[in-house]
């Protein structure tokens, strides 16, 4: 069975229906509030919203993204271009972000223990995944049982495996408008 591919140009759209990223920022921003030195983003995806906005908190911006970046991110960062599982890092960060990058990981487990290694004694990890409650939740379970396949939350997945770390919660509520139903 073949992977989907994955479409900026729908998810492009799906984003700037939503307040999700700037929810999100407004999060991390609360969490993040005295500047540090290294910020590792894993899998900046389509554009540069976080690393644009958190680049005044950081000295230094490291990115690993397995596809071609090609916008402008800011001067204080730099680009590893490979697979997240695949990367051998030599330094440790401060802060990592994986924004709605855990659903791709093929180990999961293996992946979320190579982001805790790489954090300094006093660094954290910021994990951003969907959870499965509220239409979310709802909309991924019919969509599975239409495609008949069994759907596992990356929420609880990512929770069964930040057990065995020291880990602190948080929730947002995001929402989606589009003008039409197109």
């Amino acid at each position: 069975m073949s992977k989907l591919k994955f479409n900026s140009k729908w998810y492009n759209n799906l984003v700037n229906a939503s307040n999700e990223k700037e929810k999100i920022l407004d999060k991390i921003q609360n969490i993040i509030k005295e500047e540090y030195t290294s910020l590792l983003d894993i899998g900046i995806g389509t554009g540069s919203f976080f690393v644009d906005r958190l680049s005044k908190n950081f000295k230094e911006i490291t990115i690993v993204e397995k596809e071609s970046i090609d916008f402008k991110l800011p001067r204080n960062s730099r680009v590893i271009q490979s697979d997240w599982e695949e990367t051998t890092l030599t330094r440790q960060f401060d802060v990592a972000l994986a924004s709605h990058v855990v659903y791709y990981f093929e180990n999961k487990e293996s992946s979320i223990k190579k982001i805790q290694k790489s954090l300094t004694p006093n660094g954290f990890a910021i994990y951003v995944v969907n959870g499965k409650d509220g239409n979310y939740g709802e909309l991924k379970t019919e969509f599975s049982k239409i495609i008949g396949k069994d759907y596992s939350f990356t929420y609880d997945e990512l929770k069964d495996i930040l057990g065995q770390f020291k880990y602190t919660e948080y929730s947002i509520e995001s929402h989606v408008e589009f003008k039409n139903s197109e």
